[in-house]
């Protein structure tokens, strides 16, 4: 099955306290989620705009029919509590539905999904579908992307400015080499799509994605717009694509590039790379205008890179312990200015997804049972 797909197992329990840091400035809560009967691979999370609500969507795979199927979920902050969960089978008779964003405008939350027509990947082809949901869960519309040049494959949903946006891959091939571009829809609450091309290659599926006026800002592994398929490839890129003509700039702030590379992408349109080699960690920034700012690595008991965000002009990250196969997973934060990690240990689970607002960083975890918990907080760490 897809690699994305990781079991989590969920049920409702009862409302607990973590911690708070009262009167210090420093804020810490959490409280817990659903309990494991229930597989939820969470894929994305986004906060929606009134600060209490949050989506979060993902996908579980069903032994009855060992199809894949989108899940989304409604919580409340201020409530402590999911206010509503879906499961979704793929539109249209296709086969396995992947749901891999959301966010929130007005009165209505929107998805973007991956749906697969078949289990094989020899004779699978992806589609893109995006959904409309009320506050109360109603589904009220979807609605399929139509992609005129092969498979589609969305990055995510952002809602920029008022917005709708939702940006993905272009895959094709032949007998011989595949062929990669882009593709960019805006639309609105009615679903009216307008989609545009961007050619000269791609970035792959789990790429960082912002928009800041009418400028893309990606990072992730880079596909070039025909390659043999006998040939290995691999290449990690930051762009900025104007939507409506193409590239701007490309760089690879990268030596070492690798698959084991992440992004994550601020409000002024900086991009920030991490990478690892053995125990050293490689960082990365580069500015809004394609010049790198600064380069550097330091020494880290941790390695795998998970979910990776800016947080009060620092990077926080989902990290795994280098030389420990069963060693849990922890939220680091990087200093950029002083060039050295953090562990936040106020956290009471193992961290699965990280994301945050202005405000907070939020973190969906798993406790020693295997339930899920919500956790919250605003502490980045003393250097």
């Amino acid at each position: 099955m897809k690699k994305y797909i990781f079991k989590i197992i969920i049920i409702f329990t009862y409302l607990f306290s973590i911690n708070s840091h009262a009167g210090t400035g420093k804020e810490f809560h959490g409280f817990p989620l659903l309990n494991r009967n229930i597989e939820f691979g969470i894929l994305n999370a986004n906060v929606l705009s009134d600060k209490d609500k949050v989506c979060i969507v993902g996908n579980y795979l069903n032994d009855d029919d060992a199809r894949v199927y989108g899940r989304i979920m409604l919580l409340s902050i201020s409530q402590n509590k999911v206010l509503w969960q879906k499961k979704i089978a793929a539109p249209d008779r296709n086969i396995n539905n992947n749901i891999i964003g959301c966010v929130g405008q007005g009165d209505f939350i929107y998805a973007v999904s991956n749906v697969d027509t078949d289990s094989h990947q020899a004779t699978n082809t992806t589609l893109v579908y995006v959904y409309k949901f009320d506050l109360h869960g109603t589904q009220l519309a979807s609605k399929k992307i139509n992609i005129s040049h092969g498979n589609g494959l969305a990055y995510g949903i952002l809602n920029e400015g008022n917005e709708l946006h939702i940006s993905g891959l272009v895959k094709n091939s032949d007998d011989v080499n595949e062929y990669y571009s882009m593709f960019t829809v805006k639309f609105n609450e009615s679903l009216n799509l307008n989609i545009k091309y961007i050619k000269n290659g791609g970035f792959s599926n789990d790429s960082s994605i912002k928009i800041l006026g009418e400028d893309l800002f990606i990072g992730g592994e880079f596909y070039p717009k025909n390659i043999s398929k006998n040939k290995a490839f691999k290449d990690y890129a930051n762009s900025r694509i104007r939507l409506s003509n193409g590239y701007i700039w490309s760089v690879r702030p990268q030596s070492a590039p690798s698959l084991s590379v992440k992004t994550a992408i601020s409000s002024l349109g900086n991009i920030y790379s991490m990478n690892i080699k053995k125990s050293t960690t490689l960082f990365s920034i580069v500015d809004p205008n394609g010049k790198i700012l600064k380069k550097f690595e330091y020494p880290s008991k941790f390695c795998r890179i998970n979910s990776m965000m800016e947080f009060q002009e620092n990077i926080l990250a989902i990290r795994k312990p280098c030389n420990d196969a069963f060693g849990k997973s922890a939220i680091v934060s990087v200093n950029i200015e002083k060039m050295k990690e953090k562990e936040i240990t106020e956290l009471k689970g193992e961290p699965v997804f990280i994301f945050s607002d202005s405000l907070r960083w939020y973190a969906i975890s798993k406790n020693s049972s295997g339930d899920l918990i919500f956790e919250f907080g605003n502490s980045v760490g003393v250097f």
